[in-house]
């Protein structure tokens, strides 16, 4: 565009692109481009968790096992804890008269998550036939 100041003819070009006026950052980025990015990350969430929403009741029974898996595996790692005192120095066993070991009349671990185990199981079983009774007789057989 010309225009005249003080008899004098003068021109400017002006340039109205995108680039010269979009803002950068300092990585960079445009700021629309970190808006794209921060809006995928609030989204992504979003996403998952609808997804999860409809794929939860074909997952609780997987899930479910699992975590009883988790359960025992805790138990085991908290009375082997107790068991052992939670010490990392080496062990020194007892010796008897003869220069035998002697041997702990603890309980194992193994024997108290197999009676925790056990005692689960019965439960769920009478659940189970308390449930099937109040249904009727045709679930019973």
């Amino acid at each position: 565009a010309a225009h005249t100041v003080d008899g004098h003819s003068h021109s400017h070009s002006h340039s109205h692109g995108h680039g010269a006026h979009s803002a950068v950052l300092e990585g960079g980025s445009s700021v629309a481009e970190t808006i794209v990015r921060m809006a995928s990350l609030a989204l992504a969430p979003e996403a998952l968790i609808h997804k999860l929403q409809h794929l939860l009741p074909e997952l609780a029974p997987g899930l479910l096992i699992l975590g009883g898996y988790g359960c025992f595996f805790a138990l085991e790692l908290a009375l082997r804890g107790r068991e052992s005192g939670h010490s990392h120095a080496p062990k020194q066993a007892k010796r008897t008269k003869s220069g035998s070991p002697e041997a702990k009349p603890a309980i194992a671990t193994s024997a108290i998550l197999n009676f925790a185990a056990d005692a689960l199981h019965n439960a769920t079983d009478g659940l189970a036939l308390g449930v099937a009774f109040m249904a009727g007789a045709p679930v019973r057989v």
